[in-house]
């Protein structure tokens, strides 16, 4: 219940000790690893996987435990803002239906697409099945779907946002 990171217990903490921790944790919102899930990542387990309602997954592993410790002290959430900015501002000059709340919604995935190409991370994610109700849209559109469809906008903000962190 942390804004900053999981909260595991004491008996975690010592296990992690001892060996590398894959956490399997469900993300009810459907949207991708947050940056507490990648601090996590950096100072105590392996790796993470999340799984979404839709069958959507996504996964990480930190490759520079620094640069993650920078960018939690630089204000992370400034690059989720820029993450959103960047996506609405492509989405726009597309014709993209909602893209606010769509940049928003996908701003996670954007942000831990650029710590991939930065390589800070290393980061995957499989679309789900695209016939479950989206949050974002609250219509027959899933999180998969929408995913699906505007990849390659979210490679183009990912690849611009790159350059920054």
């Amino acid at each position: 219940m942390r804004s900053d990171g999981a909260d595991p217990s004491e008996d975690v903490k010592q296990k992690a000790l001892c060996g590398a921790i894959t956490v399997h944790h469900n993300h009810l919102s459907q949207e991708s690893l947050s940056f507490p899930d990648w601090y996590g990542l950096a100072t105590l387990f392996y790796e993470s996987f999340a799984h979404c309602r839709d069958e959507t997954s996504y996964w990480g592993r930190v490759l520079d435990k620094r640069k993650i410790t920078e960018i939690r002290q630089n204000n992370h959430q400034a690059l989720e803002m820029n993450a959103t900015n960047l996506l609405f501002s492509i989405l726009t000059n597309n014709n993209t239906p909602n893209p606010s709340d769509i940049a928003t919604f996908f701003r996670k995935e954007v942000f831990n697409r650029a710590m991939r190409i930065q390589a800070i991370v290393e980061y995957e994610y499989k679309w789900g099945t695209p016939s479950h109700t989206n949050p974002v849209t609250c219509d027959n559109t899933s999180v998969a779907g929408l995913g699906t469809r505007l990849n390659n906008f979210i490679d183009q903000a990912a690849t611009e946002l790159a350059r920054v962190i």
